[in-house]
């Protein structure tokens, strides 16, 4: 297959960039690993680079990566990949076998709708809570952490991080420190709850 009918298939529109993958996929198939290594795989991502480079107006020097990401695209080869698997799905397990897909943004359920707020009066069943918090400021980057058994204070923790370090990332280190500390602890029933603000 020449760069010319992937083209004109992309171009046909979402019809015609299914047909390309779907030849694609089918390439894999027959060939096994070829599209993985060798110049399929680099022809098709080629060709949508030149696609989106129509799309975005971009220069010619922004690589795929950042024109997918401008377009809203997804990597040819990922669609290939996700085809691939998908076809090996089915055909192992049969056409009953239900398969989670992508779904568009706009049906994305809003981060607002899934959060569920306790009320006060609850009391968490925990053995072990740890209450971590990370920060940064001009002083340094650090965290701290208080890890609690059965409603007494067992450890107090504290790291301080490089201050070339976000506050992101010591918030995330301070979880993991937690969760490391956690699982030495000795309980007959073990179940841990981290309280983190990040």
């Amino acid at each position: 297959m020449c760069d010319h009918d992937v083209i004109h298939f992309l171009y046909k529109g979402t019809n015609g960039r299914n047909k390309s993958i779907n030849l694609s996929i089918n390439m894999g198939r027959q060939y096994g690993t070829k599209l993985d290594i060798g110049s399929n795989k680099h022809r098709l991502v080629r060709v949508q680079r030149l696609i989106n480079i129509k799309i975005a107006k971009a220069y010619c020097t922004v690589s795929n990566e950042g024109l997918c990401v401008l377009t809203g695209l997804t990597p040819i080869t990922i669609q290939i990949e996700e085809g691939s698997q998908y076809y090996h799905i089915i055909r192992s397990c049969g056409k009953d076998t239900t398969v989670e897909t992508r779904i568009g943004t706009q049906y994305w359920q809003h981060p607002a709708e899934t959060i569920t707020l306790l009320p006060e009066t609850t009391k968490d069943a925990s053995t072990i809570q740890a209450f971590t918090d990370g920060s940064k400021s001009e002083k340094g980057v650090g965290t701290g952490i208080a890890i609690y058994k059965s409603g007494v204070l067992i450890k107090s923790l504290r790291y301080k991080l490089n201050d070339r370090c976000t506050n992101n990332q010591a918030e995330q280190l301070v979880i993991l420190k937690a969760l490391q500390y956690t699982v030495n602890i000795h309980a007959e029933v073990k179940t841990a709850t981290v309280y983190t603000d990040s």
